[in-house]
């Protein structure tokens, strides 16, 4: 058993969030991993909008406390990833601890639901990156693991954006979701809708490119609605495509839809 170790600042949310993922993956695919969280000060309760985000992907924190960083936690630890400012770096206890990674995350304090949002989803781009290498490098992973559903088998097709590529996509998104005007589940795919203005209309563009140079199978046609002013972005591919695209869009409502 693999155990990861996720350390915030006050254990009220990126960390919470972060062992809530892992630990839900693991049991979903049935692999030899568990994480635990903690903080290098400890809070008094775990952030409310943290709750709220993680209940829209149907992986609430229920039962969840802050939790103090103690010595017998980094000691027992197969990975330690501190999850960004307010906690790089931190002196950790212990007489010995594994291998630490840095996560360049954003407070979610002060911050509104749309970025709180887009740090969950990065969250989560980066468990499930985590999770790969991890059961890759298990002896036993193949033995052990259940099968992947089909968005689980698309997820591993996609390329790793570079850090640039990530932080532009980020961008994007923060700009385009808010102004989202409906989304429709179809068969292969989502459908979506954007207002036509001409901003918006090459940021679309742009995100489009940059979805389909990490996820290649993507098939994705843009069009013009006659006379509504909107524009359509169909984003198709194999089964599971739809559930893969899904959690991106968690928690939006737009109007109209």
């Amino acid at each position: 058993m693999t155990t990861v170790l996720f350390v915030g600042h006050r254990n009220a949310s990126r960390s919470q969030m972060a062992e809530a993922f892992l630990n839900h993956f693991a049991q979903e695919r049935g692999l030899p991993l568990r994480a635990e969280s903690a903080g290098i000060s400890i809070g008094t309760a775990l952030n409310l909008f943290a709750e709220d985000i993680m209940r829209e992907v149907s992986i609430p924190l229920i039962g969840q406390h802050p939790k103090p960083l103690t010595a017998a936690m980094s000691e027992r630890a197969d990975r330690i990833i501190l999850m960004g400012q307010g906690v790089c770096p931190p002196e950790l206890p212990g007489s010995r601890h594994a291998p630490v990674t840095c996560w360049d995350l954003e407070e979610i304090g002060g911050q509104p639901m749309e970025e709180i949002r887009d740090i969950r989803n990065e969250i989560r781009w980066r468990v499930e990156r985590m999770v790969e290498e991890l059961v890759g490098a298990s002896p036993t992973s193949e033995e052990s693991a259940s099968p992947l559903t089909p968005s689980e088998a698309l997820s591993r097709q996609c390329h790793s954006l570079s850090d640039g590529q990530r932080q532009r996509r980020q961008a994007l998104l923060r700009n385009l979701l808010p102004r989202l005007q409906g989304i429709e589940e179809i068969s292969e795919g989502l459908l979506l809708r954007f207002p036509a203005a001409t901003v918006i209309g090459s940021e679309v563009m742009e995100w489009v490119m940059i979805e389909r140079s990490a996820c290649p199978f993507l098939t994705v046609v843009l069009a013009l609605e006659a006379g509504a002013e909107v524009i359509t972005v169909r984003m198709t591919g194999p089964d599971g495509t739809r559930e893969m695209l899904s959690p991106l869009f968690a928690g939006r409502n737009p109007s109209g839809d």
